[in-house]
């Protein structure tokens, strides 16, 4: 009989993992019956509601898991993965502080205790964690690069540089790596060095127009004209609402000189919906360079509504009110 009623969990095993999760948690229901507290099958239901949207009940079955067997960490690994999902970042480092010292071999755990720290803007902890699961697991390229754009955002850049360059390493089929790692090198006005990456991105993936776009800016910022606006139309041809290779057609018309087909086109992106605070700011600078200062302050006031914990915004609006004052 105890073979036969395994049989029914595993079964229920098998089809949580093609998907099955309607299957699954009836067959776990049945198993239940006669195994009212078998952890495993607890845990296996919270995972079903997980996948099912329902974080609630997801939580409340993995933790009665965890009542029956505390000493699994697997069972805290998912609790806690599923309180970051929700953004419970600090519960999340709790539950996976447990799932650690039951566990302290595994990556994952110190990946998502990295990631948690990072979210609650800890920065060194975040690091620190990080390069302990990158210690257990250094061929991870998914890691090395999501170690890369958390350095990236934070500002350290030449570490950034480095951890996209390992992703690239290791696994030198994903386009994002490149991608990244092309963005990283514009920022660090490595710009001839950043167009290789750009390109071997594309080679990898043709159809990602954000790729194309980022190859035009880096053209643009060399002056190489012709290839930027080549560039950007590929991307447009793709995706006709691609913000910056719009952005970046614009900022070709401005480069000719031609400011008022610069605002018209800017102008055609606020009309299509393309609402955001690039094309805002870029508005108000266009008229600022025509003098038409009380449109500039317009539009800046309406990027300042978008993002208004912005210092630099806050500066550049004082400034232009003062412009305007002395005008």
């Amino acid at each position: 009989m105890q073979k036969n009623e395994n049989q029914v969990f595993l079964l229920a095993l098998d089809s949580f993992g093609k998907g099955n999760l309607d299957k699954s948690e009836k067959l776990l229901r049945i198993y239940l019956k006669d195994n009212p507290k078998h952890p495993n099958s607890f845990h296996l239901l919270g995972l079903i509601y997980k996948s099912k949207g329902d974080n609630e009940k997801a939580f409340e079955l993995l933790k009665f898991a965890i009542k029956l067997d505390p000493q699994n960490w697997q069972f805290y690994l998912d609790l806690g993965d599923t309180l970051f999902q929700v953004g419970e970042y600090e519960k999340a480092l709790k539950i996976l502080g447990y799932a650690k010292n039951l566990n302290n071999k595994l990556p994952i755990i110190y990946f998502l205790i990295g990631k948690s720290f990072s979210k609650l803007n800890y920065y060194m902890n975040a690091i620190e964690f990080y390069d302990l699961g990158l210690a257990l697991d250094k061929n991870n390229d998914e890691e090395h690069h999501n170690l890369g754009i958390f350095l990236l955002e934070i500002g350290d850049i030449k570490r950034s540089i480095y951890h996209f360059k390992k992703s690239i390493e290791f696994n030198k089929k994903n386009y994002k790596h490149y991608l990244s790692l092309g963005k990283a090198l514009i920022i660090n006005c490595e710009i001839e060095n950043a167009i290789p990456y750009f390109q071997e991105s594309i080679k990898l993936n043709a159809k990602n127009d954000m790729t194309i776009a980022c190859l035009g800016n880096a053209f643009l910022l060399l002056n190489r004209i012709e290839e930027a606006k080549y560039q950007y139309q590929n991307a447009i041809s793709l995706n006709v609402n691609n913000t910056d290779a719009l952005l970046g057609m614009v900022n070709i018309n401005e480069h000719s000189g031609d400011l008022d087909l610069a605002i018209k086109n800017c102008k055609l992106l606020l009309d299509s919906k393309q609402t955001n605070l690039k094309v805002l700011l870029k508005l108000s600078n266009l008229y600022e360079r025509k003098e038409c200062l009380d449109q500039a302050l317009i539009y800046l006031e309406k990027a300042l509504l978008i993002d208004q914990s912005s210092i630099q915004l806050s500066l550049d609006l004082f400034r232009l009110k003062n412009t305007i004052f002395n005008h």
